[in-house]
């Protein structure tokens, strides 16, 4: 693992050292904010055990003259702008201005923190000197290899559902994403998998195999009328079943008017707001736990969805218009943004809000 410690950064810098013969070091005469794709890169490079962007010195080495005054302001900038864009934040390790015999400087030390870091919501990676955006491949294969006790990396043994993994490789052709072009008539649902980096993971048994949710249909008087235990959990994501939660619940809303029947709502539900909650519901579900006991719970007025979380979840889930938020099913995550289901930047329950307001000002 390369690196090199605060002590040996300062030595070579003031000796004048050219960033290109110190591994994982970026200078910057000054900040800019897409310096982040940076900050980005080198915390997504596991060679190093640790990485360095120092600001107010010139790429080729020698300090720009800055003073501490300007370092501090600097400083600021850059400590706001890492909590609004990097995520997870904490892959800087710290922010610290030093004050040495020609001039000052401000360094960003940067570590990966066990998971893709991101900068704006694109991943980055370090291409000789310079910082180029993560194919999607490339974001998968990452994530597999990431440190972390991360239950949807590990080990499945059971079967898929082929009709699902096709339905997945279509999504992602529809998408046209470049790494994802694949000849569905061709590429069987193992070389999918494999292409995706979830072959024989949890991850694929969540999304296509035996892991299963329960979809109950309740009466008026709040009584079962039946439930079906559906096994793939990416079945819930499906636009079939979202189709088939509205038909349901328009039926049940549905008014008669002498001889004909007409639905009281075209959409009960926000289209947006149910894939906000039911992606949610699949990337965040505890699945150690009873495989997740994801529940989709159909009223005549309302819909409910319920899973298995951590206690600690609890927190989270009673600041409803806070973006704080923590992943544990990692792999499973990326995956469900590789095919833009889902993020994990915690503005799902914003967004949700969001989305049934426009239905109701849409209504009135």
């Amino acid at each position: 693992m390369r690196g090199i410690t605060e002590d040996e950064l300062l030595k070579e810098i003031e000796k004048g050292t050219p960033e290109v013969a110190l591994p994982g070091v970026e200078f910057k005469e000054s900040w800019d904010q897409k310096y982040g794709e940076d900050i980005s890169a080198i915390a997504n490079d596991l060679n190093l055990v640790r990485g360095w962007l120092v600001i107010g010195v010139k790429d080729k080495g020698g300090l720009a003259g800055r003073d501490l005054n300007w370092v501090k302001k600097v400083e600021l900038d850059v400590s706001n702008q890492i909590r609004a864009n990097l995520s997870p934040n904490w892959a800087v390790k710290g922010i610290i201005g030093k004050s040495l015999a020609t001039g000052s400087c401000l360094l960003v030390e940067i570590e990966n923190p066990g998971d893709i870091v991101r900068w704006r919501d694109k991943a980055y990676k370090l291409v000789g000197t310079t910082s180029s955006e993560m194919h999607p491949a490339e974001l998968l294969s990452l994530s597999i290899k990431l440190p972390g006790a991360d239950i949807s990396k590990g080990k499945y043994e059971g079967k898929y559902d082929p009709v699902l993994v096709a339905e997945f490789a279509k999504k992602l052709v529809e998408l046209d994403i470049e790494d994802f072009k694949f000849d569905l008539s061709k590429t069987t649902s193992e070389e999918v998998l494999s292409k995706l980096n979830v072959s024989s993971t949890i991850t694929a048994g969540i999304l296509f195999g035996e892991y299963s949710f329960r979809l109950v249909h309740f009466d008026k008087n709040g009584d079962i009328l039946d439930q079906v235990q559906k096994q793939g959990l990416y079945r819930m994501l499906s636009d079939q079943f979202i189709e088939d939660i509205q038909s349901w619940t328009r039926k049940q809303g549905t008014v008669i008017q002498g001889s004909s029947a007409t639905a009281a709502e075209e959409t009960p539900y926000p289209i947006r707001a149910l894939r906000e909650i039911l992606g949610n519901a699949v990337a965040h579900s505890l699945y150690s736990k009873a495989n997740g006991d994801i529940v989709v719970e159909l009223h005549p007025n309302r819909l409910v969805v319920r899973n298995n979380c951590r206690k600690e979840a609890k927190a989270f889930v009673e600041k409803w218009f806070s973006r704080s938020h923590f992943v544990y099913n990692k792999h499973l995550m990326n995956t469900l943004r590789i095919a833009k289901i889902t993020d994990e930047q915690g503005s799902g329950k914003i967004r949700v809000f969001r989305h049934m307001g426009r239905q109701e000002r849409a209504a009135c």
